[in-house]
C-alpha cells in the first residue's frame, strides 16, 4: 500500500524481455511506482518451474504478460510494434546477445529513437572490461567478490550466503534506479541523439 501513494511512472512503458531474479525485478520496482510493465516471455520453457514460476511469483507480479518467439520473423515484428510506443527495454543480455536479437543499440534507435535501453548483465559497468561480454550468475560473483569467503567458506569449501537476495535483489534494485535516472535525463535533454542507456549489472 505504500507505494500506491504516489505512482510517479504513471504514463510510462516498459518492455521486460529479462530473465530469472535481477533482470524481472527492475521491472517490478518500477510497476510499484505506476509504470505499466509488460512481460515478453519464450514460447518455450528456458528454465526450470522453480525459477519461471517461484522467482517469477514475486519478480513479475503487478506485470501483463505475452509469449513470443524472438527467433521468428513475425515474433520479431510484434516486439519492434510493442517498443515503438514503449519507453523503456529492460534486457538481461550481453551486447552480442542483443546484436543476435536485432537488438543492439543501433537498431533500437532506428526502431523508437525516444527508447531508453535497460542493459543489465553479469560483469559490465561503465566502462568495458575484460569479463564485460562473459555471463554469469550470483553465486559466481559471491565468489569473484568475496563473498563466500567472508562468511565462511574458503578455496576448498564454499559457502554460498543468501542466494536470492545478496546480489540478484539488490542489482535489481541498482537497475531500477538507472532507469528513474535515464527518464530524468531524457526529460531534460529531449534533443540527445543516439540511444540513451540506462546500465546496471550484478558486479
Amino acid at each position: 500500500q505504500y507505494y500506491n501513494k504516489s505512482k510517479i511512472l504513471t504514463g510510462i512503458t516498459i518492455i521486460d524481455i529479462s530473465n530469472v531474479i535481477a533482470g524481472p525485478t527492475i521491472g517490478s520496482l518500477l510497476y510499484k511506482f505506476g509504470a505499466e510493465v509488460i512481460k515478453v516471455d519464450s514460447t518455450t520453457s528456458i528454465y526450470s518451474p522453480e525459477v519461471t514460476i517461484y522467482y517469477g511469483v514475486v519478480a513479475n507480479r503487478g506485470k501483463r504478460s505475452i509469449l513470443i518467439d524472438l527467433n521468428t520473423k513475425k515474433g520479431y515484428n510484434l516486439l519492434t510494434q510493442m517498443l515503438k510506443t514503449a519507453d523503456i527495454l529492460v534486457a538481461n543480455n550481453t551486447i552480442e546477445s542483443l546484436k543476435r536479437l536485432k537488438l543492439s543499440p543501433d537498431e533500437l534507435y532506428q526502431i523508437n529513437p525516444h527508447l531508453i535501453l535497460c542493459r543489465f548483465d553479469a560483469w559490465g559497468g561503465m566502462f568495458k572490461g575484460e569479463r564485460d561480454a562473459y555471463l554469469g550468475y550470483d553465486d559466481n560473483l559471491q565468489a569473484s567478490l568475496g563473498i563466500m569467503e567472508l562468511f565462511g567458506g574458503g578455496m576448498t569449501t564454499i559457502e554460498e550466503h543468501a542466494h536470492l537476495g545478496t546480489i540478484d535483489v539488490i542489482a535489481g534494485v541498482s537497475g531500477a534506479l538507472s532507469c528513474v535516472n535515464a527518464l530524468y535525463f531524457r526529460y531534460h535533454h529531449p534533443k540527445r541523439t543516439g540511444l540513451l542507456i540506462a546500465r546496471a549489472s550484478l558486479a
